[in-house]
């Protein structure tokens, strides 16, 4: 039945992308030497540095210089259009529902669900509840919906109280809705990549786990890198800001002053996690979370620029003290963070719950907010600077050439960013593909599920509640 269905409609897009005209540029440009786009690479079983498995297997993805001065000349990230024409096909849906998971995992596991689904297409559903680890916790049932990054004045925040979710309202407060986009427009060579990816599906050869206690072989790893390569577009597709969160995001990347290109800079982005996951520079961290010291991520970039030769380094954190050490630390490169220009005020108030009386426990995010948002006199102000601020964020560090990534979905985010509107996949530290890890972002859609209630986060609901 799949492969009926898929045949049907996927065949009709490789014929779409097929035509004469397209078969004739095809025989002009494969008469040429040329340099391969880095999926085609990938499919075709060209043209790849030697090593390639040995690269996806090590710590850190750090490919030749040369290799990826080569596909960054000759990619074009352009898949838009095929999952477009997928998505909008009226074949018979995956559906995938909104969570309690915050943008950045809920990001990248919508993205990786859409191209694990391929080649169904996939259907977004608001409204179904999931329970956060901590809300399980702190034994309070609080209604997971509307989605807790909605619950502001233009979007949800009238919805909280009923407790109802409107996906126009609620993914579409900040994204595009999958259906209700113009076809996007392709060229050439996204036409030669889709020609060679459409098969790559049907054939059912994107597959996104080999297992740990496998050795993969050359084309194993191949297939691994070119289905991260279709969750790259997946992401490039689901992330789309509609037309007020581009304008938000805009004004907010603007108050970074970044490099102009006759600059050549080289960009590194670092991300240091702080906020609610650790204080500066590890001086406290959550239960069950590491923490990266400031030090250890700027080694990580001084690798780079030994390979690269970075000469700026873009810093993704809630902790302007971490961009102020590592200037310290390598004065040398010219450093850059949104938050020594642009502060959201819920770092501020997670720190002030912290230090007041009783110590309440820092609490991700998420769950300050599920909880504060049900005071009928909360007005949604500190989500919205807080989202948009994320967003530009993540925005920023995608941009960059290399990229020093932490264990946290922001990362895997940011990463997916980056490498979809790229299209190859950029140098990076620690490698995103350590031991094949069956979701290529990290992260995952199901949520964890607490065995009891925490006493310390009981006292903390009555806290914030009261």
């Amino acid at each position: 039945m799949r492969t009926e269905w898929g045949l049907v409609a996927l065949m009709g897009l490789a014929g779409a992308l097929m035509d004469k005209a397209m078969e004739q540029s095809l025989q002009t440009d494969t008469s040429r030497t040329i340099k391969e786009p880095e999926i085609i690479r990938l499919i075709t079983g060209k043209d790849l540095p030697k090593g390639i498995t040995l690269l996806s297997l090590k710590d850190d993805y750090l490919p030749p210089a040369a290799y990826i001065a080569e596909v960054r000349n000759s990619s074009d990230p352009g898949m838009d259009h095929v999952f477009w024409r997928i998505l909008n096909s009226g074949n018979e849906a995956m559906v995938e529902h909104m969570t309690v998971f915050p943008i950045g995992k809920h990001i990248a596991s919508l993205s990786y669900d859409l191209a694990q689904n391929l080649p169904h297409p996939t259907i977004l559903r608001a409204g179904k509840i999931e329970y956060h680890r901590e809300l399980e916790q702190i034994d309070h049932k609080v209604s997971t919906t509307p989605w807790v990054w909605s619950r502001i004045d233009r979007c949800q925040l009238g919805n909280v109280a009923a407790g109802t979710d409107e996906l126009d309202k609620s993914w579409g407060c900040y994204f595009n809705l999958f259906k209700t986009r113009d076809e996007p427009a392709s060229s050439k060579l996204s036409n030669r990549i889709a020609s060679h990816v459409v098969p790559f599906v049907l054939a059912g050869k994107h597959r996104f786990r080999i297992g740990h206690d496998e050795t993969p072989t050359e084309a194993q790893v191949r297939q691994y890198f070119a289905s991260q390569y279709i969750a790259a577009q997946s992401h490039r597709y689901v992330f789309s800001p509609n037309e007020e969160t581009q304008k938000r995001i805009k004004a907010i990347e603007d108050l970074v002053k970044w490099p102009k290109p006759e600059e050549n800079a080289v960009i590194a982005s670092v991300h240091i996690r702080r906020g609610d996951t650790a204080g500066f520079n590890c001086s406290r961290h959550q239960k069950f979370r590491g923490c990266t010291y400031t030090h250890k991520q700027v080694d990580r970039v001084r690798r780079m620029q030994k390979l690269y030769g970075v000469t700026h380094a873009y810093v993704m954190t809630e902790e302007p003290r971490e961009v102020e050490l590592a200037r310290s630390l390598a004065p040398d490169i010219t450093w850059m963070s949104l938050v020594e220009v642009y502060q959201a005020p819920i770092k501020q108030e997670l720190d002030e719950w912290e230090s007041s009386p009783g110590s309440p426990p820092r609490m991700n995010v998420e769950v300050y907010l599920q909880l504060k948002s049900e005071d009928p006199n909360f007005d949604g102000s500190v989500i919205e600077k807080h989202v948009y601020g994320y967003l530009a964020d993540m925005q920023l560090a995608s941009r960059a050439d290399v990229h020093v990534l932490e264990a946290s979905c922001t990362s895997a985010s940011m990463l997916a960013i980056s490498h979809g509107s790229k299209g190859y996949m950029p140098p990076h530290i620690p490698s995103n593909n350590k031991g094949l890890m069956s979701k290529p972002y990290w992260c995952s859609m199901k949520d964890v599920q607490s065995e009891k209630p925490d006493p310390s986060l009981l006292r903390f609901r009555n806290l914030i509640m009261n």
